[in-house]
């Protein structure tokens, strides 16, 4: 077997490349944690998301309860009743 020794330009690609590679690698490996991290905040958010609707359900079910049906102006404070 006869070793052939390659050219410094050609051994200074491969090792650019080789470099190039592991930089790629490890972006990948961040932004896989980022999506572990948004993730997991997502899923905080839609927690929240979930509570308020609950707690939106349950005063919307409490004014129909004092007022009866109708719509409620937000800005006046003012109930309308659909009867």
């Amino acid at each position: 077997m006869k070793n052939t020794k390659l050219t410094t330009e050609e051994l200074d690609k491969l090792k650019s490349l080789k470099t190039t590679q592991e930089e790629i690698t490890n972006s990948l490996g961040q932004i896989e944690i980022q999506k572990l991290i948004l993730e997991g905040q997502k899923n905080e958010v839609i927690n929240q998301f979930v509570t308020l609707q609950d707690e939106q359900s349950k005063v919307a079910n409490g004014l129909q309860e004092k007022y009866g049906n109708g719509n409620i102006n937000t800005d006046t404070g003012e109930f309308t009743s659909s009867k």
